[in-house]
């Protein structure tokens, strides 16, 4: 792949970001699955990749750039890279940007 095509890739909107553009404000149907559970004393989204990491011992997930994602915490490790443009990570309670 050359680096043209990864910018294609990267650039290209996917079905869950058309939703979300079609949808602003709302969290995607995906979240009706996931359980919520409490977390340090707040009731959020249990994030679960077993069935990501069942084959590979790294995931690799591409996030939607329209939504926020609601208050979640994970039983893997995350690594996110922005690759353009701005991000508000708020971990913690604590924004970082």
């Amino acid at each position: 792949m050359d680096l043209q095509e990864l910018y294609k890739e990267i650039y290209r909107v996917s079905s869950g970001e058309r939703w979300h553009l079609e949808n602003p404000g709302r969290f995607s149907p995906f979240y009706d699955k996931l359980k919520k559970e409490c977390y340090n004393d707040q009731l959020c989204y249990c994030f679960d990749f077993v069935n990501t990491l069942k084959e590979n011992s790294v995931g690799i997930v591409r996030e939607s750039r329209f939504t926020e994602i609601p208050l979640h915490y994970h039983k893997d490790m995350e690594l996110s890279i922005v690759y353009s443009g701005e991000c508000t990570f708020n971990i913690q309670g604590m924004n970082s940007n």
